[in-house]
């Protein structure tokens, strides 16, 4: 039947691609929503019935919403005469199958990649409780940009009839099959003399089928898993899991006594992760999440090798090093004495392997975990720079100095130890000022003031002296908007000035003013979109829109304008999806892309969309959960996966699944713990472990745990008021912890003390509910006052929330209770 040229509905069917597993394949033209599909064409005996094409439509609209970029999407579904067809994302690539065919050989690593693409989308797939059913080569797809897809999701479980196939050539002319092709996905009833294991029905492909999918016995995840493993063997071997010969028939019964090739000429460990994938009982195969972990293992192990090549070898230099630092230095003050011009010489050696050592060192070092190499070195920075007096310096040598400094504080910065950041950062200020009083007009003496500026502010900041970095990242703006107006074509004056706007905004933010915080944000996408737009291809310019995007989206959607801080979110994701699909080796997006998830997830939230939350929370745990195995000492992925998973497990304690909440946020609360341990802990950890005992005391008492749920709010609440911080997020936190420890308390039978925790909370909300848009704050706040039995108090704040569109299950079952 000749499909080309026709159209169903606002779909055109332009060419033929090819052969699919369930028929013809079409290349086609959405022309409602202006895109290129792939159209599948199911014949006659292949068409659905009713039941099972609302079925499918519905696990293509929960694959929808994973939004997985190694899935490829189903669109839609069209009856048409003598054919319905399937609408897909379109794909240009060619399958894994053909690459075998082609005997195609890939490196190891590349290899791997895939492996790790089809595990994700298996983690992704099965956390949303949807399987494959018919995982092969045919079904997996390398586009020409590199992306891996996985087609046919959940595809096979709908066929009706056996696909009817002559035994055609099987991927080349050099093999033949019987009378039906073990590669093709079938449905097989098994006949009277069949093995008495074989029963039921099966669907899939025998060749790369479960034994229970063999015996036509209820599918689990744990069948994906096996296919899964057979399909890694073809990728490493670039041979099929059986023999060739077979007919289907004799595939089938092969698989269903869980017979299978023995992994030959692949190195050992992937090989035990095959065969461990191959186990005949389903209870005995790693799920998703461990082989995707397995397989992330594997891929860094190279990575790793050379890590500790390089720290050794660094460790090496850095002894060396300080070994001529000292010597130099010891030289360079004595030889002052003589020659003030051999001092100056000397200096600038001095300084440049300051510079090397707690700068480009440092940038090594640190992705290995191993900044505390450069404690000795930078002990004896300090010591140099105080030796040092302004009056006897060039500018110049002013500034080379700063910049030493300013890289030591981002040192002490990453270690958590903000007290000494502080100090090196007014060291390196004071040689930055003396610098610019001594040559005003230079514009590399200016730019090393605004430096300093910038790392005195974001120490004060994280320290949550929030006054005191106010002004220091104006001064720092100011400066830079300056230098960037003299040099228009200078990029690194503009980029600074455009961090000094968003630190400026950040502060503003943090104290609560947010009208103010969304005008600067506001004139920084605009100008970020420009420059974006001005050069495409640029990733740098892309991301740094995408950071202005999230900022303003977040101030949005405390302002209670949660429409538009949907689009601005929705914007940075697309951006940072695509980002990571084009460079998928790139952490920095990966990161970037768990953090785009978790403000989505959040919104979707707010918004009451529980499904596309939990959506949202699940793909930033498995984004998450690779980034910190991939580097398990990174503080900021712990943290991350640490959250996502409290949020998660607050969605389903919501939902009703008290046990499921209770352990992911166990989980989160391990992982916090953890950091809250280290030497180096953040006050800011502390808070988020506080938070998400909150959590877990709101999960306990779901699950009717009442004391134990009272002895963890308490501790949370205690936490929490013992930080001293004022800003609102904290405020909102510590009142959430009140109110949670309140209704414990009641819940345990004390109710006078469950009352005087919602005053409390009540107090702690007081300064800020009155002025406050931010939807999470009034929800608070209305809780309070309806557990306090003031509806008349709430309800104009209740009216505020309803007209930003926000909904929560927590609100919404206490106002319907407390107001009747």
């Amino acid at each position: 039947m000749d499909l080309i040229g026709q159209r169903f509905g606002h779909i055109r069917v332009t060419s033929v691609v090819g052969q699919g597993g369930m028929g013809d394949v079409y290349a086609g033209y959405d022309e409602k929503l202006e895109r290129k599909v792939a159209v599948k064409v199911l014949n006659a005996d292949q068409r659905l019935d009713a039941e099972a094409r609302e079925r499918l439509l519905r696990e293509a609209r929960a694959l929808s919403k994973l939004d997985h970029p190694n899935i490829c999407r189903i669109y839609d579904y069209i009856e048409s005469g003598e054919v319905d067809l399937l609408v897909l994302e379109y794909i240009d690539g060619h399958t894994m199958g053909e690459l075998m065919a082609e005997g195609k050989v890939l490196p190891r690593g590349e290899k791997l990649r895939i492996a790790i693409a089809i595990a994700n989308v298996l983690v992704a797939a099965h956390r949303a409780s949807i399987i494959h059913r018919d995982l092969k080569p045919e079904n997996v797809m390398l586009t020409r940009t590199g992306e891996v897809k996985v087609l046919d999701f959940g595809l096979a479980r709908w066929l009706q009839r056996a696909l009817t196939l002559s035994g055609s050539s099987r991927r080349g002319a050099s093999h033949r099959w019987s009378e039906d092709r073990p590669d093709a996905t079938v449905t097989f009833a098994p006949s009277a003399d069949s093995s008495a294991t074989a029963v039921g029905v099966a669907i899939g492909t025998p060749l790369y089928m479960s034994p229970e999918q063999a015996r036509g016995e209820g599918l689990t995840s744990a069948s994906d898993m096996f296919s899964c493993g057979l399909l890694l063997q073809a990728l490493f071997t670039g041979l099929d899991p059986h023999p060739m010969g077979l007919t289907a028939r004799e595939v089938m019964l092969r698989v269903a006594r869980g017979e299978t090739n023995e992994v030959n000429g692949v190195p050992g460990d992937i090989t035990a992760l095959i065969n461990r994938l191959k186990e005949f009982a389903p209870a005995d195969r790693p799920t998703a999440v461990e082989a995707l972990q397995r397989l992330q293992f594997l891929f860094s192990k190279p990575q790793r090798i050379a890590r500790r090549a390089i720290v050794a070898a660094l460790v090496s230099v850095l002894a060396i090093g300080v070994w001529r630092y000292t010597v130099d230095l010891r030289r360079a003050e004595a030889r002052a004495v003589a020659s003030e011009k051999e001092a100056v010489r000397r200096r600038g050696q001095a300084e440049e392997l300051i510079n090397f050592m707690v700068g480009d060192l440092r940038q090594k070092l640190e992705p290995v975990g191993r900044l505390d190499i450069l404690d000795d070195v930078a002990e004896r920075a300090l010591g140099y720079s105080a030796s040092l007096h302004p009056d006897k310096l060039s500018p110049d040598e002013m500034v080379r100095n700063a910049k030493a400094l300013h890289q030591l504080v981002q040192v002490r910065i990453a270690q958590g130890r903000l007290d000494e950041a502080l100090d090196a950062a007014n060291r390196a200020s004071r040689f930055t000022n003396a610098a610019v009083i001594r040559d005003a007009q230079s514009a590399a003496v200016q730019f090393g003031v605004a430096t300093s500026h910038f790392w005195i502010a974001n120490v004060y900041r994280l320290r949550g002296e929030l006054p005191q970095a106010l002004n220091h990242a104006q001064a720092y703006r100011e400066v830079t908007g300056k230098l960037a107006a003299a040099h228009p074509q200078n990029r690194e004056y503009r980029t600074e000035h455009d961090y000094g706007q968003a630190a400026v905004a950040t502060i503003l933010e943090l104290q609560g003013d947010l009208a103010g915080a969304a005008t600067i944000y506001e004139s920084s996408v605009t100008q970020r979109r420009a420059r974006a737009d001005a050069d495409p291809s640029n990733a740098t310019e892309r991301a740094q829109l995408a950071v202005a995007l999230n900022k303003l989206g977040f101030v949005r959607q405390r302002l209670g304008d949660l429409a538009k801080a949907r689009g601005h979110f929705d914007e940075e994701h697309s951006i940072y999806a695509a980002l990571a699909v084009a460079d998928p080796a790139q952490m920095r997006w990966r990161e970037r892309l768990v953090n785009s998830h978790s403000y989505v997830g959040g919104l979707l939230d707010a918004i009451g969309d529980e499904d596309g939350a939990i959506l949202q929370r699940r793909a930033e745990i498995a984004i998450g959960t690779e980034l910190h195995v991939h580097d398990p000492e990174n503080a900021d992925w712990h943290r991350n996966l640490a959250v996502a998973k409290m949020r998660l497990g607050d969605l389903l304690r919501r939902r009703g699944e008290a046990g499921s909440a209770v352990t992911l946020i166990e989980e989160a609360e391990t992982l916090l713990s953890e950091l809250v341990a280290r030497k180096d802990a953040r006050k800011s950890w502390r808070k988020d472990l506080a938070v998400v005992r909150t959590a877990h005391a709101r999960a306990l008492l779901a699950d009717r745990r009442v004391q134990h749920a009272v002895s963890v709010a308490r501790g949370a609440s205690a936490e929490l008021s013992s930080l001293g911080l004022s800003d609102p997020l904290t405020r909102r936190h510590e009142a959430e912890a009140a109110v949670t420890f309140g209704e414990a308390l009641e819940a345990s039978g004390d109710a006078a003390a469950a009352r005087a925790e919602w005053q409390r909370a009540g107090a702690i909300l007081a300064p800020i509910s009155a002025s406050s848009s931010d939807p999470l704050v009034l929800d608070v706040w209305s809780r309070t006052q309806l557990l306090l039995g003031r509806p008349t108090e709430a309800a104009p704040v209740l009216q505020r929330l309803d007209q930003f569109g926000y909904h929560s299950r927590d609100l919404d079952r206490l106002r319907s209770k407390r107001t009747g």
